[in-house]
């Protein structure tokens, strides 16, 4: 199959688009977490229980951590032992196989 069937192959079917998009989305969000004007670890017990705001997008927790900021660091981690993962089995299926 050459690369243009596969292109069109690809394209073809919105959905495949769509959630390329998604992943790719959360992999930059990801790798840009430290872009965040907010400490992850930092407790800043006076604005803590906020709801969704312009200034914390996804609201604070009960010790005023910023949730967004530690959600994309959580993804960061996630990804991490997701790609861990896929090469240990793709080594261990290599050599198996």
């Amino acid at each position: 199959m050459d690369k243009r069937a596969m292109k069109k192959i690809f394209f073809s079917n919105k959905m495949t688009v769509v959630c390329t998009c998604l992943l790719l989305l959360v992999i930059l969000a990801a790798l840009l977490a430290p872009l965040s004007p907010y400490d992850p670890d930092a407790v800043n017990v006076s604005e803590k229980l906020q709801g969704i705001s312009g200034r914390h997008i996804l609201g604070t927790d009960d010790l005023g951590r910023d949730t967004f900021t530690r959600a994309l660091y959580g993804g960061r981690i996630s990804l991490l032992v997701g790609a861990a993962a896929m090469c240990v089995a793709v080594i261990v299926g290599t050599f198996i196989g």
